[in-house]
């Protein structure tokens, strides 16, 4: 039970694939990740259905070049993270229906301390009953770059919605959501945050610069709230603009009327029609 149901480990040109069935149902909480891919290049998993996961669904670790379609997860244990790009690079995530009981599309970065950047989810569909929807979350121990959320349907919120969360020593930077739809946000819509949790690992805090909201619209009943928390003078949330974002039909142009709550350790939040 301690093993992932499907391991690619130092390999290339792998595709996982079919309209088969992957569950989990049997597996005990704590169990490993349900497909783990570590180390490898030139890996497609595509059309497959993941349930019941333990935890989570697909981890792609140190990878390079991964392309994830078609693919629905559905799990309601806790722990059940989707999908989660750490430490790769060149990662596409296209046409997935996710809904499970924790990060649903997460980026990460844990140890050996890989940088991870280039990576692209778009065209997904999103239930999240626990953590974040769409973002980069939690674990930051290596620089993460160059992310874009583009083109996804979040139906389901209940903690946040879209955000950047950083615990650890790195800077996450240049992250884009383009083109979103949030029909539920119980919780927050958007967050960004540095500071210590948990989850932390490094001691020092990390940073956050240059992330990039646009055409980003909530559609649902109420005005959901949303916050930007840096930690310190020296780490902050700095760099961020809305563009056309859209609450209740009506775009946002300062931080009262989108209900943000914003502290002193950030710096050029930007609001814009167009």
């Amino acid at each position: 039970f301690y093993e992932p149901i499907l391991a690619v480990n130092k390999a290339r040109r792998v595709r996982i694939c079919g309209r088969g069935i992957l569950d989990a149902g049997l597996m005990p909480h704590g169990s490993k990740t349900t497909i783990s891919v570590s180390g490898s290049a030139d890996v497609e998993i595509e059309g497959i259905i993941i349930r019941n996961s333990s935890n989570w669904a697909i981890c792609l670790a140190g990878c390079e070049s991964v392309r994830v379609s078609n693919v629905k997860e559905i799990s309601g244990r806790l722990n059940s993270d989707g999908i989660n790009p750490v430490g790769s690079r060149k990662v596409r995530i296209s046409d997935c229906f996710i809904r499970n009981r924790d990060d649903s599309i997460a980026v990460k970065a844990t140890q050996p301390k890989r940088p991870c950047e280039d990576i692209l989810a778009e065209r997904c569909v999103i239930w999240n009953d626990w953590g974040f929807a769409l973002g980069v979350t939690y674990e930051t121990r290596a620089p993460i770059r160059n992310v874009t959320f583009r083109d996804c349907d979040v139906i389901h919120s209940e903690h946040w919605a879209l955000g950047v969360h950083v615990v650890d020593s790195a800077t996450v930077s240049e992250v884009r959501f383009e083109s979103i739809r949030v029909e539920h946000a119980a919780g927050q819509l958007i967050r960004l945050n540095v500071g210590k949790d948990f989850w932390a690992t490094d001691a020092a805090a990390g940073r956050i610069r240059g992330v990039h909201f646009k055409d980003v619209a909530f559609t649902g009943a109420g005005r959901p709230r949303s916050s930007i928390h840096g930690h310190d003078a020296q780490h902050r949330v700095e760099d961020v603009t809305f563009q056309n974002l859209r609450i209740g039909g009506q775009v946002v142009t300062d931080p009262k009327q989108g209900r943000f709550e914003i502290n002193a350790h950030t710096r050029d939040i930007r609001f814009a029609e167009r």
